[in-house]
């Protein structure tokens, strides 16, 4: 520390000179030491580089008159005034880490919050059995065990997991780790403030607010979550905080390395302590109850903790700053310049997968929000949900066009996300603000408001913006994901990009399954307002995961409007209709520079007259390009154009699957009219059925890479591979048999209705178990696992690289059409089968319609349309793939 002290003081008594090393200059040999001199400046030792961090330190070492700063034994005569590089390059280094060693304050701040989780525990029900309970400070044992476990399986689990699923050594570097620590710790704060939140209104109910030492009637195994996220935080916190100290110091400073965690924790108490008091004397002003009030009950203790959780968040972005500058002077966080890559990845896939846990979690039960809260019949919500869903399938095509021709990949992205996050809010709106919603029912003379046009234009509104804003984060996660691993390194590693297809689609399931499980039973049990301010926390936590990676992506920027050019294609052939086709050598076609593409393929061969040039002077400009695009084009927009035509077929068979798998409403309402208990406390929501769809999907994904294929590679003794085409008509198929399964359960449910009695009501419960449903749901999984990743595949090979985002929205598309067109069955069903003044098939009332014949069309039209698939499939021809393994081994 003195040596630290001696640097300051000599920096600012130094002017003008030479730099001295330790030992490194003596009154005899100014001469040679003065050839070692670069720009006034003693060359480093090995190893130590020149650094411009902090320059005018440098000035510490900088020696003015040889004969009076230096002893003849070569040290400095007056350490305060001139100091060897080493010392200087010491400080540096620690000066360099500060920003980053102060983010670890706020997070030291949380973990130091001691008083508070003990009262908290204390006052509720911490039994384990009847005559055993946790001691309330025995609760933080679940961080040490959570610490435990992290750092046991970080080494021996999951590196070498991960290692085998990336097919490469994984390494995360020591600021990703720390940053993990600091997202959930921030993650803690929240689900310590919603948990006490929850605990705050039950104490308010129960009528204990002035009884702070009641035991409130909620069990403390509530608080688990908060305790294991700061384990977890931690371990992986602290550990690469000492880890990075000691790789970013040289040897000399070891000590302060090894205790400069421990200063950062000293420093947090003294933070814990000013935050406490501020917020104590900020909230009790004006003479309100002090939110960290002695009496729990009273206080606010969730509001403390969201301020905890802000100061998170302003703390990580300070440090995302900090760590910019670094970088740019030089990168501490890899070796290299190199952008995107695996670890970029995580940060994608966490953003995407935080809003189909948003959006997801809002679907299964809203058949039911519309019908109870906005009075609608089963139809007319069916309808809206069946729009709602087209309009979030469509919007991905208009993110894809915006993407690939104005802004790029990233910023459709980033913008998708907050507009996303204001539809969520707007829609919890209509949870507790009254007045945007339907009042309730009058049962005295049972009759319902509707909304008005206001209440349902709100609605619209909110259902509109997570709309466009999901149709941004669709549209290009997928792509901007793959575009991180097209440097070299990558592409020369053969399955990686096949690999990230289905852990991305894994990712998206595993999210569905928390949607339809988690966040689906806060609805049914904690009321809508709660149940849809979950999903925009959610969505707040995709926002906030996608932007933490921003300076390590790699940023494609946007060049030319796909659909503009291929607009011009059209048109240009259009207008050179009268052109003939030949086969003739001086036939001149317009390419672009640089492009493989220079004469067009013969399939779709009309459309090869948009690139002929008919006279060179007039239709080229000096530089090569058209002078008229609208009236000649590219070779590469003609290929593009017929890679679209070309797959427009097989893209329609999708289409009757994707009305099957869009059935969400009557499931829902079939699955309340059964008996969903599984333990006499414990009952199924019946939204949550999906999970044994995304259960299967998650199955199939697994063992078809890891089991199914390597069995059949040995059983074959070669390697098995089943094309795209084959598992899209499997999918197709499975959807086939999931409807009559459907039918056939819903004609069984049926019956027993009309035996026991409940013809007139739909909201009995009916004397049959709801895992009869389990068969139909697990058929949907397996087709809709199948058929989805082979298409997303599809439509990657058989694309140009430039289309790769209208690869990823195809699929979209197809649902979202899909759902106009599972409107139009709908209606026409509805009314086909109520003409002549009978019960609609699909009534309100689920017993007295016959949702199984209904299913019986579904079927039908499943079956026509795996016929059409295996027409199309066989006018297809052989895939890309199939056409060049097909000329390599004409070439041998």
């Amino acid at each position: 520390m003195m040596l630290l002290l001696g640097d300051l003081a000599a920096t600012k008594m130094s002017r003008h000179g030479f730099c001295w090393r330790a030992g490194g200059i003596t009154s005899s040999s100014l001469a040679f030491g003065a050839n070692q001199l670069e720009n006034g400046y003693f060359q480093r030792k090995p190893g130590v580089k020149e650094s411009y961090f902090s320059w005018f330190l440098n000035k510490a070492c900088i020696v003015k008159d040889s004969q009076k700063d230096l002893s003849p034994d070569g040290k400095a005569t007056n350490p305060w005034s001139l100091c060897s590089v080493d010392q200087v390059e010491e400080l540096k280094s620690l000066l360099k880490v500060v920003p980053i060693w102060s983010t670890g304050m706020i997070m030291s701040v949380n973990i130091s919050q001691n008083s508070f989780p003990v009262l908290q525990a204390s006052s509720m029900d911490r039994h384990i059995t009847s005559g055993f309970s946790i001691p309330a400070a025995s609760f933080s044992m679940f961080a040490v065990i959570s610490i435990i476990i992290w750092i046991a399986h970080y080494d021996r689990v999951f590196l070498p997991l991960a290692s085998r699923v990336m097919r490469r050594p994984v390494q995360i570097s020591t600021q990703t780790r720390m940053g993990i620590g600091i997202f959930l710790s921030f993650l803690a704060m929240m689900v310590t403030s919603f948990v006490e939140s929850i605990r705050r209104d039950l104490a308010s109910k129960q009528g204990y607010l002035d009884y702070p030492q009641a035991t409130v009637q909620m069990s403390a195994m509530w608080l688990v979550p908060q305790y294991c996220l700061i384990g977890i935080a931690e371990a992986s916190n602290v550990i690469a905080q000492n880890e990075f100290y000691f790789s970013e110091f040289p040897r000399s400073m070891s000590s302060l390395a090894s205790t400069l965690s421990g200063i950062g924790m000293s420093m947090a108490n003294l933070v814990a302590s000013l935050v406490l008091n501020s917020v104590g004397t900020m909230s009790e002003a004006g003479g309100h109850e002090s939110w960290i009030s002695s009496n729990i009950n009273k206080g606010h203790y969730d509001y403390y903790y969201l301020v905890l959780a802000g100061l998170k968040v302003k703390m990580e972005n300070n440090c995302l700053d900090g760590k910019k500058t670094m970088v740019e002077e030089e990168p501490l966080l890899e070796k290299t310049n190199k952008k995107g890559g695996f670890r970029t990845l995580p940060f994608i896939i966490a953003n995407e997968a935080f809003e189909k846990m948003a959006t997801y979690g809002l679907m299964p039960n809203m058949i039911l929000y519309l019908m109870k809260q906005y009075h609608m019949e089963m139809t007319t919500a069916s309808n809206v949900l069946f729009f709602w869903s087209a309009t979030t399938n469509f919007m991905p095509l208009v993110g894809a066009i915006i993407s690939d021709s104005y802004l790029d990949r990233f910023y459709t992205i980033g913008i998708g996300s907050v507009i996303c996050l204001m539809g969520m809010i707007l829609l919890w709106l209509t949870t507790i603000i009254p007045q945007a919603r339907p009042p309730p029912c009058d049962p005295s003379i049972d009759i319902c408001s509707s909304a008005t046009i206001f209440q349902f234009t709100f609605l619209c509104a909110s259902l509109g913006l997570i709309s466009i804003g999901a149709g941004g984060i669709r549209s290009s996660s997928l792509a901007f994901g793959a575009n991180q691993l097209e440097n070299g390194d990558f592409q020369r590693k053969p399955g990686v990009k096949e690999s990230y297809f289905s852990w991305y689609y894994a990712s998206y399931t595993f999210s569905l399954l928390i949607a339809l499980t988690c966040v689906v039973y806060i609805q049914d049990k904690m009321g809508w307002g709660v149940g849809f301010a979950v999903p925009a926390v959610l969505m707040l936590f995709s926002a906030v995961s996608f932007y933490l990676a921003s300076p390590f992506y790699i940023k494609v920027k946007s060049k030319t409007n796909l659909v503009t050019g291929l607009a011009q294609v059209v048109v240009a052939s259009y207008r050179n209709r009268h052109l003939k086709l030949s086969d003739d050598a001086h036939t001149v076609y317009h390419y672009k520079s640089g492009s493989v593409l220079v004469f067009p393929s013969r399939k779709l061969r009309f459309l090869n007259k948009a690139c002929i040039v008919k006279d060179p002077q007039k239709d080229l400009s000096p530089d090569g390009r058209a002078t008229n695009p609208w009236s000649l084009c590219t070779v590469d927009q003609v290929e593009e154009l017929k890679s679209l035509l070309k797959v427009v077929p097989i893209w329609s068979t999708g289409m009757i699957m994707s009305v099957n798998i869009s059935q969400k409403s009557f499931p829902v309402l079939q699955a309340s009219s059964v008996d969903r208990r599984i333990t006499p406390n414990l009952t199924i929501p019946a939204a949550s059925f999906n999970t044994f769809t995304v259960i299967s999907v998650i199955t199939w994904i697994t063992l078809y890479d890891r089991v199914f294929l390597p069995l059949a590679s040995r059983v074959m003794k070669r390697p098995a591979h089943i094309s795209t085409q084959t598992r899209m008509g499997i999918g197709i198929f499975l959807s086939f048999l999931a409807m009559l399964v459907t039918s056939f359960v819903e004609s069984i449910r049926r019956g027993l209705a009309s035996k026991e009695g409940y013809i007139d009501y739909p909201q009995a419960t009916l004397q049959m178990s709801a895992l009869w449903l389990v068969p139909q749901y697990c058929l949907t999984g397996f087709a809709e696992a199948s058929n989805s990743i082979a298409q997303i595949e599809f439509y990657f090979t058989e694309f140009p690289r430039s289309m790769s985002s209208i690869a990823s929205t195809l699929q979209d598309i197809g649902m979202s059409l899909a759902n106009f067109v599972a409107s139009l069955i709908l209606n026409s069903v509805d009314r086909i089968s109520k003409e002549g003044g009978h019960e609609s098939w699909i009534s309100s009332n689920i017993n007295k319609g016959h949702y199984d014949y209904y299913y019986l069309v579904l079927a039908g039209l499943s079956m026509a349309n795996l016929i059409y698939f295996i027409v199309c499939s066989k006018a297809y021809g052989p895939l890309r793939e199939e056409r060049n393994l097909a000329e390599e081994e004409d070439e041998l």
